[in-house]
């Protein structure tokens, strides 16, 4: 049996040209990306009253803002509790990104259907969307709109949406 009976110590000195001399180029960034391109920011938005839905119109139920310091992926989820006044109701919602002078990128439209058993019937549609957006402040909204015959009645419950900006 062996005991260690000291601490042994050891000190090396890198000199120059080392190949682990070169480690540490640059202290201000982390792989080639500034402190501002690597920060996170995020937004969120909720609707707590209730919205009729309109047919084939597109509204928005919910929206955030957020403020990105470099270009970078941005992440949306979005969901919309709904209810079908009759039964056998549709409706369908996505995610679209307003930017300056226009529309811009949106997510594809996720539908559902209410259950057609008796009336009042909840359900809930989610949307998640992911894309790259220049440095700025965005504003992002979860649209619905009702896809059922014209007699029929979809109201929004609730809906919500958040974002998180992630740096490129």
């Amino acid at each position: 049996m062996h005991v260690l009976t000291a601490a042994r110590s050891c000190r090396h000195q890198i000199r120059p040209g080392h190949p682990r001399a070169n480690g540490a180029g640059n202290a201000n960034t982390v792989g080639g990306k500034s402190a501002g391109q690597l920060t996170a920011t995020s937004g969120f938005g909720q609707l707590t009253r209730t919205v009729t839905l309109p047919r084939s119109t597109s509204i928005p139920l919910a929206s955030a803002q957020i403020t990105t310091q470099s270009a970078g992926r941005v992440l949306a989820s979005g969901s919309a509790e709904l209810v079908g006044a009759d039964g056998g109701e549709e409706a369908g919602c996505f995610i679209r990104f307003d930017q300056p002078g226009g529309l811009g990128p949106e997510s594809l439209r996720y539908e559902a259907q209410a259950d057609d058993s008796g009336t009042d019937n909840p359900f809930v549609i989610a949307v998640n969307f992911a894309t790259t957006l220049p440095a700025g402040t965005h504003t992002a909204g979860l649209f619905c709109r009702r896809d059922d015959p014209a007699i029929a009645t979809v109201n929004s419950e609730d809906a919500a949406i958040s974002l998180i900006g992630v740096g490129s």
